[in-house]
């Protein structure tokens, strides 16, 4: 998988980047899913992974479904913030130089995303 994320027209510095960039990105993001509480985690997994409409996790979760729209959206608001924030911390680089790494490793992003939240 990780040799898909190097496009066949990428020069090797990029294609560096990329590996490197991916392996602290799935490290940073398995740091940030350890921040989020039970709720958020499982409200993820049924939005991301399961793919659940609204309606669906609230149905599951007991809650009205505007409750369950507030918790998939917060959930997703702190894992992008605990995200950046762990990224940030390992490379000790600023907000700018985020999101530059993540633009550059997008396709990973989703893949991991995924594959940690279906645990």
């Amino acid at each position: 998988e990780i040799d898909a994320l190097a496009a066949a027209d990428d020069d090797p510095e990029t294609t560096y980047f990329k590996l490197h960039y991916g392996e602290e990105f799935r490290r940073s993001f398995a740091v940030a899913v350890g921040r989020l509480d039970g709720a958020e985690r499982r409200a993820l997994r049924y939005s991301v992974v399961e793919r659940l409409g609204i309606d669906d996790i609230a149905r599951l979760e007991g809650v009205h479904r505007a409750t369950a729209a507030r918790v998939v959206a917060r959930a997703r608001g702190r894992l992008v913030e605990e995200t950046r924030r762990a990224l940030r911390e390992r490379l000790d680089v600023g907000p700018s130089e985020v999101q530059s790494i993540l633009n550059l490793i997008e396709r990973e992003v989703d893949v991991s995303v995924q594959r940690l939240l279906a645990v």
